[in-house]
């Protein structure tokens, strides 16, 4: 009887740790179906990236410490914002000025242990020359075998095991905003990784990885099928 009660209870606590997947995404109900399918304002992302094992990097790229940020900096910024651009068909590209305008840094909370910073237009701030719709990248992180949990959820602690590289991956904080209403349709942290292939040059391996990442965030901004 005792052995029958222990099995139910650890049964119990096994289906407990399981019923709660992590949420990474959080959505407005007045955020359109298919976002693909308006205009879009797509802000440049700037210096809005970090390097995880910069001097990995700087090996595989064959670049020194100085070289590193504006390097890599450049293959991010362009790669990241060209995607977009293929990604959105009807959009219009914002310089990296308009996110200087939005209000100071806040919390926001996509699950219980989730949180993440987000910079947005205050309220009532309507952006002149804007389309209704903005899809903004807060930050782009990319590294040798990162996993979002690290950075979001804040019950995870420690430091990244500098190992021999396994998989190349990459995470972006992103948000939909409403200019007209200033509303904060979508905001989801979407990521990807790619096995690290040594006999090949790292900078491609980049740009397939970036467009995995920008393929994720388009499939994560609708419902399934509905674009």
């Amino acid at each position: 009887m005792f052995k029958k009660f222990l099995s139910t209870f650890f049964l119990f606590l096994l289906l407990s740790a399981c019923s709660h997947q992590q949420n990474w995404l959080v959505r407005h109900p007045k955020a359109p179906q298919s976002p693909q399918k308006h205009e879009i304002g797509l802000v440049d992302l700037g210096d809005r990236w970090i390097a995880i094992r910069t001097s990995w990097f700087g090996q595989q790229l064959k670049l020194t410490s100085g070289q590193i940020h504006d390097s890599l900096g450049t293959q991010l910024q362009n790669t990241i914002n060209s995607q977009l651009k293929s990604a959105f068909p009807q959009h219009k590209f914002l310089t990296e000025d308009i996110y200087e305008l939005f209000a100071p840094t806040e919390s926001f909370r996509l699950d219980s242990n989730i949180f993440a910073k987000l910079r947005l237009p205050a309220q009532g701030q309507k952006l002149d020359s804007v389309p209704q719709l903005m899809f903004i990248v807060h930050e782009l992180t990319i590294g040798p075998d990162i996993d979002p949990s690290f950075f979001f959820d804040h019950t995870q602690g420690g430091e990244i095991i500098k190992r021999k590289v396994q998989s190349i991956s990459a995470i972006a904080l992103w948000t939909l905003w409403d200019n007209h209403s200033q509303t904060n349709l979508i905001t989801g942290v979407s990521d990807t990784e790619l096995l690290y292939d040594y006999s090949l040059p790292l900078k491609p391996q980049i740009d397939t990885l970036l467009h995995q990442l920008v393929q994720n965030m388009n499939r994560e901004l609708a419902p399934s099928g509905s674009f």
